[in-house]
């Protein structure tokens, strides 16, 4: 009689821990799927924030060109305004209108260039904040995982 109830007592353990290893695999498919789902966005992250990068990049180098457009239109507008000097009264009036002109140009020019300025640190900003709030994200899940784990584990033990 006691063989037989150590048999039910063994075989009743033997049930439970079947179920625990069930629920455990459960558990680690569920794991597995929820790493999968963020892996493909973190991927999908990275893709945006390199299409971030590259926008960047181009707004950055037509910056460059613009000041370079400055630049050349201040020089031609010192070499209006010499001109100016050396004819003295000559069509005195179309210079003026001229260069009257020209500086409307550059005082447009540069306000879109601190337009673009101003668009390029916004998404500098944004892409590093949606870098560190995935970041974040990754780390908050790990620990999920890991702590997951270990009560399974535990439970697995008892």
């Amino acid at each position: 009689k006691l063989l037989r109830q150590a048999e039910v007592d063994l075989s009743k353990r033997d049930l439970e821990f079947q179920a625990k290893l069930v629920r455990f695999e459960m558990f680690t498919r569920d794991n597995e799927s929820k790493q999968k789902k963020l892996a493909m966005r973190l991927a999908d992250e990275v893709n945006k924030c390199d299409g971030l990068d590259k926008e960047v990049a181009k707004l950055t180098k037509s910056l460059k060109e613009k000041h370079q457009q400055l630049g050349q239109l201040q020089v031609s507008a010192e070499k209006q305004k010499q001109f100016r000097d050396v004819l003295g009264s000559h069509n005195i009036l179309d210079f003026t209108r001229r260069y009257e002109s020209i500086n409307l140009s550059r005082d447009e020019m540069d306000r879109r260039l601190e337009s673009l300025e101003r668009e390029i640190e916004m998404q500098r900003a944004e892409v590093g904040s949606q870098g560190e709030a995935l970041h974040n994200k990754l780390e908050g899940v790990s620990l999920d995982v890991n702590i997951a784990d270990n009560d399974v584990h535990t439970a697995v033990v008892d």
